[in-house]
């Protein structure tokens, strides 16, 4: 007689054994190894439902990272917290209860103008520049946690800089929050976006809580000693500003913003162009970065995540994507009519100006004030802002002159040589055209980069063109 032998399974988790019994009290007992038990009890309270296959691939080394610079900066933060109740006269017989409370009341209220100010000016950049306003916190928190320990150094100085350091931890919880919602919408990947960021505090609960120990001995080791104090303080700070480099770098986002579009663009658009593209490739060692690109159809994730600065910029022009009529210059004013017409006649949602078209025919440097002006339509979606920013990046691409590109490409000679603003707009939506439906081929090939919203801080102006009375109305 065969005995039936059920298993099953908890996501990716845990398989669980189950054989029928002889004894009629109990039809089925179960068999589980105690490491799975211990093991999916740990996952359940630190690791999101249905881990690793419901989180990116990333998920995890960021984690790691994340953990380690949230244990160094509570150590640092408790450094600093000792620092202020000694400025404000704990343990000190001449201070006053009314002065102390007056400091802390200036303090919070510093930061809450800080926190108002910065959301307002800085809120839509988050999103796009996530990578950059993340590190840029740390390095503002750690600043923040450096004017705390030196404010108890001078009596009269001591309000005025904890106040500056509220305003830069301020700036720290409102980057840190929104950063930290995009990074966390970005991992979760199985509409578990709430279970992640619970899981991503309790996470970073424990690393609070084991650090929370270890500063019950270090402050008794360090109080009094100011050399130990600042020896500690530097030695958690070059760790959490390391840890946090390495969280961010390594973050593969999916969805373009301007410097992963730019990162990505550029070498497809030389692969357009390139002389004799088969014999280079074979000319090329396989394993050089320059063939896994070129053979591509387009660059990969992982590739344009790790060229991507986190602090540093790079060589780009000013773009300002969803503009009003009136940035633009006066040149620019007057020749809207004809911008208009030119870019409608393509079926075009958008209106570029570049303000220094003449740079690009002539090879523009770095130095060169280039401006580009996109005006979007009423109506106009992101595939728009997608076609605007490929513009761009053909613009820049062509006043760089790449030594690979074709010399003699009819429609790029044709745009060098344009001689008026007309005609040079009029050689580049052509070549626009011709290139915009390879671009959305490749990207739905590579089937990695997201196509349905893209992070290019597009501002809400939007152009209406009244037809029947000639004028055009921006809303």
């Amino acid at each position: 007689m065969t005995t039936e032998v059920f298993v099953e399974s908890y996501g990716d988790e845990v398989s669980r054994v189950f054989i029928p019994k002889k004894s009629q009290s109990c039809a089925l007992r179960s068999w589980m190894p105690d490491f799975d038990l211990s093991w999916a009890t740990l996952k359940k309270f630190f690791l999101p439902v249905g881990y690793p296959s419901s989180v990116s691939e990333d998920y995890l080394e960021y984690q790691i990272w994340d953990t380690i610079q949230a244990f160094a900066s509570s150590i640092t933060g408790a450094l600093a917290s000792q620092a202020v109740l000694v400025g404000v006269g704990v343990g000190n017989s001449s201070a006053t209860i009314l002065g102390a409370t007056f400091t802390w009341m200036f303090k919070d209220g510093a930061g809450m103008i800080g926190r108002i100010v910065f959301a307002g000016y800085q809120g839509s950049n988050l999103d796009c520049d996530c990578k950059f306003w993340r590190f840029i916190a740390d390095i503002l928190n750690d600043c923040a946690l450096f004017l705390e320990l030196i404010s108890p150094l001078s009596d009269y100085m001591f309000t005025p800089i904890l106040c500056l350091a509220n305003i830069l931890k301020s700036l720290v919880g409102v980057a840190g929050s929104a950063t930290r919602a995009a990074i966390v919408q970005h991992q979760a990947i199985d509409n578990n976006l709430a279970d992640v960021s619970a899981k991503d505090g309790s996470q970073e609960t424990l690393s609070n809580l084991m650090a929370w120990f270890l500063n019950f001995i270090l402050l008794y080791l360090v109080t009094g000693n100011q050399f130990l104090i600042w020896l500690s303080f530097f030695i958690c700070t070059s760790l959490h500003l390391y840890s946090n480099y390495r969280a961010v770098k390594c973050l593969k986002m999916k969805t373009f913003n301007r410097t992963r579009f730019h990162i990505a663009v550029q070498p497809w658009l030389e692969q357009q162009f390139l002389v004799k593209s088969s014999t280079l490739l074979s000319s090329m060692d396989q394993s050089s970065d320059d063939y896994i690109l070129i053979s591509k159809s387009f660059p990969q994730v992982v590739w344009v995540n790790h060229h991507e600065p986190i602090i540093q910029r790079i060589d780009q022009p000013k773009i300002l994507l969803g503009c009003s009529l009136y940035s633009l210059p006066i040149e620019g004013q007057n020749l809207l009519p004809n911008l208009v017409q030119l870019f409608e006649e393509k079926k075009n949602n958008y209106i570029l100006y570049c303000s220094n078209w003449r740079a690009i025919q002539q090879g523009y440097s770095p130095h060169d004030p280039l401006t580009m002006y996109i005006i979007l339509f009423s109506g106009s979606g992101s595939l728009d802002q997608l076609k605007a920013m490929l513009h761009v990046e053909l613009l820049t691409f062509i006043g760089k002159r790449n030594s690979n590109v074709i010399s003699s490409y009819k429609t790029i000679e044709s745009i060098i040589n344009a001689e008026n603003h007309d005609e040079f707009v009029q050689h580049t939506l052509d070549l626009v055209d011709e290139l915009w439906q390879r671009l959305v081929n490749s990207l739905q090939s590579s089937r990695q980069w997201n196509m349905t919203s893209f992070h290019f801080a597009a501002d809400i102006w939007r152009l209406k063109v009244n037809t029947n009375e000639g004028k055009c109305k921006e809303q």
